[in-house]
């Protein structure tokens, strides 16, 4: 129990959180994000959303501290289900329960809908699904071990969705050059 608490700690330590943030939990057992943020922060003006992979009973006390809670399949339906724009999303346990197929297209999901910064705990081990770094190629990340828990923290920063446009030809003494343009949409 211990070394439970002591990992959810260490885990809040590398959240990158500012007063008033919108925050979304994605859990597949029972939330822990909001309580723990309250206890440690009373002052705080976090709101933090909890949407949950199935159906589930919690405690009221624990469910009290989400401004709303929802379901993983909404994710995917219309904005009217989920119409926050959240500054973090954190899935502290389920990513380790999806397929890579299942992973990616979350964080693109959540990236779509203007999440900035996402925290995946991912374990070391996990048999076929063992999430590695060239899983996350195609995204701008920081790894992070855990020292309370066989796994790792990663961090998905928002700038993955930088719009990129074909080279554009140049001819310099006769030699053909080629320049890649990217470009970085505007911030909120």
């Amino acid at each position: 129990m211990e070394i439970e608490f002591q990992s959810k700690l260490e885990l809040i330590s590398f959240l990158n959180l500012h007063q008033e943030d919108f925050i979304l939990e994605i859990s597949g057992e029972s939330p822990w994000i909001a309580p723990l943020l309250k206890n440690m922060y009373p002052k705080s003006t976090y709101k933090v959303d909890v949407c949950l992979a199935e159906d589930q009973a919690f405690e009221t006390e624990v469910m009290s501290c989400y401004e709303r809670v929802f379901f993983l399949s909404h994710l995917q339906q219309s904005s009217t289900t989920f119409d926050q724009m959240y500054h973090t999303a954190i899935i502290p346990s389920l990513f380790n329960q999806l397929s890579k197929e299942e992973g990616i297209n979350l964080i693109h999901e959540l990236l779509k809908r203007g999440v900035e910064e996402i925290y995946l705990v991912v374990d070391h081990e996990n048999g076929a699904n063992t999430w590695i770094l060239s899983d996350f190629k195609d995204f701008d990340v920081s790894f992070f071990n855990l020292k309370h828990l066989p796994s790792k923290l990663i961090k998905i920063y928002a700038t993955h969705f930088l719009e990129t446009k074909q080279p554009l030809p140049l001819v310099k003494n006769g030699q053909k050059l080629s320049i890649l343009v990217t470009i970085q949409p505007p911030s909120k």
